[in-house]
């Protein structure tokens, strides 16, 4: 059975924070599913791992961009469909990393001498190309049927960067 944003979450809930990183196996059931785990690492690095693998460095920072192209940055400048995500450090009472994002996602606690230090997230890159934050709360997520016909795409439609139509548009 293909993993989801959620059973990935309860799968990483209370772990412990200090050494977190994805064991190989559950990282490849992300990449294939295209699943990514968002979590703080340290006083000042976010860590993606799953079909997204890359750090960034949040020193001084609150917010990162993200889209469905895999694409994460400091800024929304030149990104298409960007999306906002917060990484709070040491605020609203937490020792550690807060990741929240402004789109669906699944959230999971990391714990220190068994308390929760932090929480990171896991987000679905699918579900988030459907996703328009402009669109009447109701329709933010566009049904996988919908979203196929709308843009005219098959299980064998294949894009390459490039090639990809302008979403950003045709989303409106």
């Amino acid at each position: 059975m293909k993993p989801t944003k959620e059973t990935i979450a309860e799968t990483l809930n209370m772990s412990e924070y200090i050494g977190f990183r994805l064991q190989d196996d559950l990282k490849e059931q992300c990449r294939k599913s295209n699943l990514v785990v968002i979590y703080g690492y340290s006083d000042d690095l976010v860590e993606f791992d799953g079909a997204i693998e890359k750090e960034i460095d949040m020193y001084e920072r609150r917010e990162f961009f993200i889209n469905f192209y895999g694409h994460v940055k400091k800024k929304a400048r030149k990104m298409a469909i960007p999306h906002k995500c917060l990484a709070k450090f040491c605020e609203d009472g937490h020792p550690g990393w807060v990741i929240e994002p402004s789109f669906p996602h699944a959230k999971f606690s990391l714990v220190r001498d068994g308390e929760i230090t932090g929480q990171g997230a896991v987000i679905d890159l699918i579900e988030l190309m459907r996703y328009n934050p402009q669109a009447d709360p109701e329709w933010r997520i566009i049904s996988k049927d919908a979203f196929d016909e709308k843009f005219k795409l098959t299980d064998k439609t294949i894009w390459l960067d490039r090639e990809r139509p302008n979403m950003e548009e045709k989303m409106k």
